[in-house]
């Protein structure tokens, strides 16, 4: 197909020095973790997640079956199958997996790596199939599309800026928080037969993308310790919005290559 080369442009781009928005300060307060060591150490010192008993899993396994699976033939091989494995290979995999998961650092749970397996290893396209989708509910009031994104951008930065300054207080009752370090600046770049995930945390722009182009959109300051104002955000994306009309949609970008194969592309 006809692949038009997408730019990365930076719209109303000015000197950091000579800013012709309104700069917003960013507080400090009292550190209570270090964000680097976020993913690898366990700071609340939280229980591991319990492997589940053997037999009390092929019980719930059994009972699904038989909510999806009428009695028949079919249900009774699957019953007998799963008998089999209980007394058979079942309990020397449980014990294997007990033993996997006394090893410190990663797999942090007994399903961490398999699931990461399972995720990288998918290689169907990522819309739809994988990306999530949020559904907002409409604010009261007049808001352009532009004035509510920068609301939310900045607000997502704030969040953001709170978490890699060990300042995000634990929920109660705590949770784990190892996997919020990886929420923000990650890119799931495609590889043959596995995706390979990279971590950008020191990154202070936004990719956004319209009908096809993308743009780059600085938000934080260079330290880090200033973002743009509101309106200034709100600026930059409305030129954005103006820049690249509808009728630009027409025209295949390199985003369309995420709807193909990830070992195609």
């Amino acid at each position: 197909g006809i692949m038009m080369a997408n730019r990365f442009l930076r719209p109303l781009t000015v000197a950091w020095g000579l800013r012709l928005q309104q700069r917003s300060k960013l507080s400090t307060g009292a550190c209570t973790y270090k964000f680097a060591d976020l993913y690898a150490i366990n700071h609340q010192n939280l229980p591991r997640l319990p492997i589940p008993d053997l037999d009390q899993t092929l019980d719930r396994y059994i009972q699904n079956l038989r909510a999806v699976i009428p009695e028949s033939e079919k249900l009774k091989h699957h019953e007998k199958n799963i008998e089999t494995f209980r007394r058979e290979d079942g309990p020397r995999l449980q014990k294997a997996l007990i033993h996997e998961d006394q090893k410190p650092g990663y797999p942090y749970t007994y399903i961490e790596k398999h699931w990461d397996d399972m995720y990288l290893e998918l290689r169907c396209p990522l819309p739809i199939n994988i990306n999530p989708g949020y559904s907002l509910q409409d604010e009261v009031g007049q808001h352009s599309q532009a004035s509510r994104v920068a609301r939310f951008i900045l607000s997502t930065f704030r969040w953001q800026k709170k978490l890699m300054d060990g300042l995000l207080e634990p929920e109660s009752p705590p949770q784990c928080m190892t996997q919020l370090g990886r929420l923000l600046g990650t890119a799931r770049e495609p590889h043959v037969g596995r995706d390979v995930l990279r971590f950008y945390p020191d990154s202070r722009h936004i990719a956004v993308l319209r009908h096809g182009q993308f743009f780059r959109v600085d938000v934080m300051s260079p330290a880090r310790d200033a973002m743009l104002s509101q309106e200034g955000l709100q600026a930059q994306l409305q030129h954005i919005v103006d820049r690249v009309p509808p009728a630009a949609a027409a025209v295949p970008g390199v985003a369309t290559l995420t709807a193909q194969d990830r070992d195609v592309w």
